[in-house]
């Protein structure tokens, strides 16, 4: 499995703040991936056929901070810094196919984080085949090798 060095330090930065909120390290870890993303100069002309060009200014994403200077997002508790570690791992790793295990992991899929329907296989108002499997099937082959292992339900 391959990994990059962002995911790495989102992992770090979500144990720190399990572990030892208010974790400077794991502010810093934070802040070093929205650093890159951060570029308030930057401006976008979007040019249109047959209409006026645009200019648009970046916003850019403010650093967290645990005091709460002007310019910073400030963070009072460890739920907090939780919700911004949370939000840091889905835009650093948009579309790579992590969203559906951190939901398991964090224990989010029942409706809290605001994801989309399809992935609330246990909620009871998910109709379909997909209704309440929360896990993979096992695969026949795997159960062949080992009788005692039984199928998850539904499968």
């Amino acid at each position: 499995m391959l990994g990059r060095l962002g995911e790495v330090h989102l992992i770090r930065a979500e144990a720190l703040n399990e572990l030892n909120y208010p974790d400077n390290e794991a502010l810093t870890l934070i802040n070093g991936l929205r650093s890159r993303a951060r570029d308030l100069a930057y401006t976008l002309t979007v040019k249109r056929k047959g209409k006026a060009d645009t200019t648009v200014a970046a916003v850019g994403i403010a650093p967290v901070s645990f005091a709460g200077a002007a310019t910073t997002l400030r963070v009072t508790n460890q739920a907090g810094f939780r919700k911004v570690i949370r939000d840091e791992r889905w835009r650093e790793l948009a579309f790579e196919g992590h969203q559906w295990y951190d939901l398991l992991r964090w224990d989010a899929q029942d409706g809290t984080k605001n994801a989309p329907k399809s992935v609330y296989l246990d909620d009871p108002t998910v109709s379909g085949t997909n209704a309440g499997k929360l896990f993979w099937p096992i695969p026949d082959a795997e159960i062949r090798v080992n009788p005692k292992l039984v199928q998850n339900p539904g499968y």
